[in-house]
């Protein structure tokens, strides 16, 4: 997902940031509009209490590994089928 953000999305405005709970705490100490965080639910709830702070929306995925990102012009029949599949395949969890 980083590198398709990087390659597909304006990354300007968009930032995708790999770390763990010392690079979360960093990042959530800075400027952001809003987070879409992925991962652990113990990081989730330290993303979630950092956010309420300062009143940062967040979009919270933990623990799945099935991020979605879905385009303004995708075509939405195809997407939600391709999404549904994923999702469900291995109840969610594909590794």
């Amino acid at each position: 997902m980083a590198t398709m953000v990087e390659r597909y999305l304006d990354t300007s405005c968009i930032r995708v940031v790999l770390g763990a709970v010392k690079q979360t705490e960093a990042l959530l100490k800075g400027d952001i509009d809003k987070v879409f965080y992925t991962g652990s639910t113990a990081v989730g709830k330290l993303v979630m209490k950092a956010a309420a702070e300062k009143m940062i929306p967040v979009t919270l995925e933990c623990g799945g590994k099935s991020p979605v990102y879905v385009a303004d012009d995708a075509n939405i029949e195809i997407a939600a089928k391709r999404i549904a599949w994923g999702k469900s395949i291995n109840c969610g969890q594909t590794w």
